[in-house]
Order: C-alpha cells, then sequence, then structure tokens
C-alpha cells in the first residue's frame, strides 16, 4: 500500500439484509492489502458479527436506524471503526475472554452469542466506547510483512 492511508466511510439502514453488501465491500479493500485470503474471510465474519450486534442489540431489530462504517488503510493495518446510535454494550460483555471451543466443529463456532468472542479471537486489537450516544465498536487487523 502506498504511504498515503485510504479512507472510505459507508453507511447502511439497521436492516440484515444490507449486511452482506456492506461485507462484500469492505470485502474488496481487503484485496488490495497484503492480507492473505484467510484473513480476509476472518475479517468479514468479523465486521459481519459486529453490524448484526448493532441491528439486534443496539437497535433492537428495527429498521430505520443508522449503522456508519469508517475503513482505514495504512501502511501496516486495517482499521474498521462501526457507529451506532442505539443501546450500547454492557462493559461485562466486552471484558469477558473469549470461550471458543478447541473443537473443530464450525457448528459450535456460529452459535448464537458468540459474536464478540469471534471477534475478540481473531482481530489484532478491538476497542468499544460510547460517548454521549454515540457507540464505537473499532477492529485492528496488522498486515503481515
Amino acid at each position: 500500500m502506498a504511504s498515503k492511508d485510504l479512507n472510505l466511510k459507508l453507511e447502511i439502514d439497521s436492516q440484515f439484509a444490507n449486511t452482506a453488501p456492506l461485507a462484500l465491500a469492505v470485502r474488496g479493500l481487503c484485496q488490495i492489502t497484503t492480507m492473505s485470503p484467510v484473513e480476509i474471510n476472518r475479517t468479514e465474519l468479523c465486521l459481519v458479527e459486529i453490524i448484526n450486534n448493532s441491528i439486534e442489540h443496539a437497535y433492537h431489530k428495527k429498521k430505520g436506524n443508522l449503522i456508519c462504517i469508517n475503513v482505514n488503510i495504512s501502511e501496516d493495518c486495517l482499521t474498521i471503526k462501526v457507529y451506532d446510535w442505539g443501546e450500547p454494550l454492557s462493559d461485562k460483555l466486552l471484558v469477558s475472554k473469549p470461550k471458543l471451543s478447541n473443537s473443530s466443529s464450525s457448528s459450535k463456532l456460529f452459535t448464537n452469542g458468540r459474536g464478540l468472542d469471534i471477534v475478540k479471537s481473531l482481530m489484532d486489537f478491538i476497542d468499544y466506547n460510547s460517548n454521549n450516544g454515540t457507540n464505537c465498536f473499532t477492529m485492528v487487523k496488522n498486515f503481515r510483512k
């Protein structure tokens, strides 16, 4: 990637049908980086999990609410920030350690309630803050050298 960062802002309405097109757009951006196909798949999965959490938990599955996604590609990493203006995440969910099974069974991995654990285990850095009604979930994936 060139020394200048690439920044992209995407906005969707809080509908599950909007998750897949958004994920495909970010996947396309990932393909211009040094990320491997596996890393791209994992990053897409994490984005889908966080968007779905915003729709389901922040907005309680109600359509008509804004979700904003900022994507930054720098020389060393991909940073994705997901903003919503719904109910904030519980602090308890954020500080718990990932509880993913060592089992190779993929059916155990995609069980309801495991989204944050998946994101915590696959991303290099996550952060969440809620300030004056704006919630922001940040995910960072470092590029291999």
